[in-house]
């Protein structure tokens, strides 16, 4: 099964909601479904999160809807899904010369309203605000090999993308989601 977290936008909610626009390009965003997801515990300065830290995690479908004749993708919130941690593992990574390694927490998606088929039921992926200390990060789930989180987030205050956790990304995703 494929699961990854790619950390999208980092900030305060306010960046936040001025930047979720950006989910609503096809070319930028290419969300999928499954049941549960793999929430790396990185901050903006690559150190590693405890779990303890993550103080809040709320993930909503994105329903596709069309308005007005066109097609849009909207992110909950009336479908916030309930999510639990059902264990953790190790993913070591690779980033200039040097191997990293970082604890990931798997977590599974439920709810009345959950559907982990993709493109069934109007639902095309999800979304997850993670609240990690004082730290909000709003993230997008995305198995597109050619959309990796670089190709997603755009340039700007709340899309800042840690590194060496951008190598960690594409380290789990080149070793574990599509070999």
């Amino acid at each position: 099964m494929s699961f990854a977290y790619l950390p999208v936008f980092v900030g305060s909610k306010s960046d936040i909601s001025s930047e979720l626009d950006n989910e609503h390009s096809s070319e930028t965003y290419v969300p999928y479904s499954t049941s549960k997801v793999l929430l790396a515990a990185v901050s903006q300065d690559s150190e590693s999160v405890p779990k303890s830290a993550m103080t809040g995690v709320k993930v909503s479908q994105v329903v596709e809807a069309i308005k007005d004749g066109q097609l849009v993708s909207k992110c909950g919130p009336e479908s916030n899904l309930e999510v639990e941690p059902v264990g953790q593992t190790e993913v070591k990574y690779l980033h200039d010369g040097v191997w990293y390694t970082k604890e990931w927490t798997l977590w599974e998606l439920s709810g009345d309203d959950f559907n982990p088929l993709p493109k069934d039921r109007n639902t095309t992926g999800f979304t997850a605000n993670i609240t990690m200390g004082e730290e909000d990060v709003h993230a997008v789930l995305s198995n597109n090999r050619a959309r990796l989180p670089s190709s997603i987030a755009q340039e700007g205050a709340a899309t800042r993308t840690p590194d060496p956790g951008m190598s960690l990304i594409r380290f789990y995703f080149q070793h574990h989601v599509w070999e």
